[in-house]
């Protein structure tokens, strides 16, 4: 039971691992090369709206005046999304509204002279979510009355491995974009927990490794936003007509994952949206069945005397291995894939094997330390003296 809650502890843990982690990650890997492009029923589904090429220059402030001048020191000039652009792109789809959800992916943390006649837009839009950032102090004061979500995604030494769908600040629950976008289309909530929580009458984990399905190629082209208002009515209805659409900075905003280098969070949002819909969070008591027998076979062997075991269980190649201890490494990577073949559930299992090896090595360290003595030669020899020759 105590392997079992510190994996489940892992699961949760955002700071491993480190930038080359595509070995703690083999199971979504290895899924992964199954897709090879995105799926082009997505082009039916989704609608990316690039904001990277479409700027306007304003006054940067630093708000170090607090929340009742929110301006404060204006220093220098910063380029922002334009936002004259944003609202009349949300003036013009509020004529149709046939779209099915939207992410804007946006922050708005510094002042525009457009902000008036945007918020008016953006509040007359129906299924939205607007980024709310870590810190909702961030945002201008007029924006926070919006339906706002988490965009935040952990890259702990420099690389995306695992969304958090919601963070709790106080007995505030704020929920991450994907998250809001499921509960709206499916008219469920979450009931939170700490490891886990509860979701359309299933456990599932806070934080999971989404898999890439919707990938970073040319099966759904970003549009330019400038472009796109270029479009006739009938043209962009037709764009959006039932899409969940997704606007922000496609090209910059980029993060390290375990598939791509470079990819855009877009992606990063629209994949752990995915995973809720088909479930790969979920935990089913199979899965913790699965996991529990795993954990309670390596413990066994670590429990049970070496040399017994070693004799009995480790003559065999495929296990000889576990005796020395750097296998338990392998041997959990193969069940990640194992588990990500059967459950749909990508996890990380390596360091459950870190974990065994080391319990291993302090439970049976005098073994370990003969062991090494007769495979370094260290020592005296055993066996019968040989006679002097004469």
């Amino acid at each position: 039971m105590g392997a079992l809650l510190l994996f489940f502890v892992l699961q949760k843990s955002h700071i491993l691992p480190g930038e080359n982690s595509k070995l703690f990650f083999l199971g979504p890997l290895v899924k992964n090369m199954s897709i090879s492009e995105t799926p082009e029923s997505y082009k039916k589904e989704f609608l990316i709206i690039n904001t990277s090429y479409d700027r306007m220059l304003v006054p940067h402030y630093e708000n170090v005046l607090g929340e009742a001048d929110f301006k404060g020191l204006q220093r220098g000039n910063i380029d922002i999304l334009d936002r004259e652009k944003l609202a009349r792109f949300f003036k013009r789809i509020k004529i149709f509204q046939n779209y099915r959800y939207i992410i804007c992916n946006v922050l708005f943390d510094q002042p525009s002279e457009y902000d008036n006649d945007l918020l008016s837009s953006i509040s007359n839009t129906q299924n939205i979510v607007v980024a709310q950032g870590e810190d909702i102090n961030r945002l201008l004061p007029e924006f926070r009355a919006l339906n706002l979500g988490l965009d935040a995604i952990y890259t702990p030494g420099g690389s995306f491995s695992k969304y958090r769908l919601f963070e709790k600040s106080g007995d505030r629950l704020l929920k991450s974009m994907p998250l809001k976008m499921y509960e709206a289309l499916y008219d469920k909530k979450i009931d939170d927990g700490f490891f886990f929580s509860r979701l359309n009458g299933s456990l599932i984990f806070n934080d999971f490794t989404p898999e890439y399905e919707v990938k970073n190629d040319a099966v759904i082209r970003p549009i330019d936003l400038g472009d796109i208002l270029l479009f006739d009515d009938a043209h962009l209805a037709e764009l959006t007509k039932g899409k969940i659409i997704i606007i922000g900075d496609y090209y910059n905003n980029l993060k390290k994952t375990v598939y791509d280098p470079k990819t855009p969070s877009h992606l990063i949002l629209l994949n752990a949206f995915l995973a809720l819909e088909k479930g790969y969070p979920k935990i089913s008591f199979g899965l913790v069945a699965s996991l529990l027998l795993i954990f309670l076979f390596f413990s066994f062997l670590i429990i049970t005397k070496q040399s017994k075991v070693e004799s009995r269980i480790f003559k065999f190649p495929l296990l000889g291995g576990l005796v020395g201890g750097a296998s338990y490494v392998l041997a959990m990577s193969f069940f990640s894939i194992l588990i990500n073949a059967i459950f749909g559930s990508n996890f990380n299992l390596v360091y459950m094997g870190v974990f065994f090896y080391l319990e291993n090595i302090v439970v049976n360290r005098h073994f370990h330390y003969l062991r090494i003595k007769r495979r370094l030669n260290i020592g005296p020899r055993s066996g019968r003296k040989r006679k002097p020759t004469t």
